[in-house]
């Protein structure tokens, strides 16, 4: 059977982050339908996709400046679903949808490693990390952030590391009990993408999933939520928070800071892939021209907040400001097949029976 099984499937409904549990479409009708103000003869568009639709729509509303006469129909889904429909549509029908735009960077490498991309030219400048067989693509350039709120946290107590972090939750227990918070990795495919990297990479990462523990870190599945509470004050301190969700926050709420992490900074890339199924791959290798190009970067780096991944895209979303700010500490994680590795069952088992072993052991503080 094609569609991932164990894990993934008990997971179907919520792996999806911020998305519904079901698919949600919006239509974005043609500007001038008809027409001849677009390049080519028109037609319908189909993108299925994990991002929310107030990051996307800018860039669908620039496509269709473009492609005056180019109708788009955008499937919002969790990113579990998404590859599952994916899958079952081209089992069942021969076609699916024309752009997958997800941020399951593991999903998607596995639909390009199993042969449902097309292949085709990226504009020049990608950065190679982010390209695959030409057949997946980064898009954005997204870093894992620590936010925090201002009214709750001193200026000094703001960590700059995962040590300071770890430091910070052993040297002041009671006030930041219950105050602390990030992603479930069992929940959330951004969160379990975040938490394998840092056990990867960190020297520190198991001590402080320790202290967070000790803590009693509060898990959620996805960054709304996870932002909602922290702006609200329910929680001071939110780990490996995803960045672009953190500053559309924080530019709404004031009371919400971000501190880009000195020891190493993860950066997570939305990728993009062409379906060998897609019903119009002319129009979709047109979107993600635009997509890739640099007035599609540009708003991805502006109206999308998304971060732009082009390295000569200015402005202070993109891959060239953050790295004028965190220089090699700035850590992308790569387009490649490493990225599948937990999607093997046992060792997703494994890494999760301890990250829960490391919460669940850690002795409570005295006089609790």
């Amino acid at each position: 059977m094609a569609r991932l099984a164990g894990w993934l499937l008990a997971l179907l409904l919520v792996l999806g982050g911020g998305a519904a549990a079901h698919a949600e479409l919006t239509r974005f009708p043609a500007p001038q339908p008809g027409t001849a103000g677009g390049p080519g003869e028109g037609g319908v568009l189909v993108i299925y996709s994990s991002t929310d639709l107030e990051f996307i729509r800018p860039l669908i509303e620039g496509f269709q400046a473009l492609n005056t006469d180019v109708e788009v129909h955008y499937h919002l889904l969790p990113s579990l679903e998404l590859y599952n429909r994916v899958l079952d549509e081209v089992q069942e029908q021969g076609r699916t949808a024309d752009v997958l735009l997800s941020a399951a960077m593991d999903l998607q490498m596995k639909l390009a490693n199993d042969g449902y991309a097309s292949a085709l030219t990226p504009p020049r400048g990608l950065p190679e990390w982010a390209v695959w067989r030409r057949e997946v693509f980064g898009f954005t350039h997204e870093p894992a952030v620590i936010a925090y709120n201002r009214d709750g946290v001193p200026p000094q107590d703001v960590p700059g590391t995962r040590e300071e972090l770890r430091r910070l939750l052993e040297t002041q227990p009671e006030r930041y009990r219950g105050k602390v918070a990030t992603y479930d990795p069992e929940l959330s495919g951004v969160g379990f993408l975040f938490a394998s990297q840092d056990a990867r990479r960190s020297p520190v990462f198991w001590k402080l999933v320790d202290r967070l523990g000790a803590a009693g870190v509060r898990l959620y599945g996805n960054s709304v939520e996870m932002l909602d509470a922290l702006a609200a004050g329910e929680v001071l301190i939110a780990y490996n928070v995803l960045g672009s969700y953190a500053r559309a926050h924080a530019e709404r709420l004031p009371q919400i800071g971000i501190a880009l992490p000195r020891d190493y900074t993860l950066v997570m890339s939305r990728l993009v892939l062409i379906p060998k199924a897609a019903v119009r791959p002319d129009l979709a290798r047109r979107f993600v021209d635009f997509l890739l190009g640099a007035d599609g970067q540009r708003i991805v780096a502006g109206a999308a907040h998304l971060y732009a991944i082009l390295p000569q895209i200015e402005g202070e979303l993109t891959a060239k400001a953050l790295r004028a700010q965190l220089g090699p500490a700035l850590l992308p994680i790569p387009v490649n097949p490493g990225l599948l590795l937990y999607l093997d069952q046992d060792k997703r088992r494994r890494f999760l029976q301890q990250w829960e072993r490391t919460l669940d052991d850690t002795p409570p503080p005295p006089g609790r």
